[in-house]
């Protein structure tokens, strides 16, 4: 019973960091993006990303980014297209609204890839 009763508070208390680690990385993003802090914004896509059952350069795991942060922020993140910039190499494009006051500041960020095929931020701007 004492096993029981010791498995289960650890239970909560990693439950518990990990939903109070999301809100503080949904609060840096929302305050990164409002500033237009190109810097920060990739620590907080980049941490989003690290946070993905998988980081691959895909169709469905950027769909995956964009539902975790609307899914877990007050930023509405919406693909607007898929490795659909042909540079070398190709990005997609998300869009990410944040009400702030009285105001919605919109920003688009740019993904990449990796060598090894993982998504990476490249850019943000209007």
């Amino acid at each position: 019973m004492r096993f029981f009763f010791t498995l289960l508070s650890l239970s909560i208390l990693f439950l518990g960091c990990k939903k109070q680690s999301t809100e503080t990385d949904c609060m840096q993003l929302s305050a990164a993006i409002t500033a237009n802090d190109v810097e920060q914004t990739k620590k907080g896509i980049s941490n989003f990303i690290n946070n993905l059952p998988s980081a691959a350069y895909t169709s469905q795991n950027i769909d995956k980014l964009t539902s975790t942060i609307s899914g877990q922020c007050i930023i509405t993140a919406t693909v607007l297209c898929f490795d659909c910039i042909k540079t070398l190499p190709s990005q997609s494009e998300i869009r990410l609204s944040v009400v702030s006051g009285s105001t919605t500041v919109i920003k688009i960020i740019d993904i990449t890839y990796t060598p090894d095929n993982r998504m990476k931020f490249r850019n943000m701007h209007d």
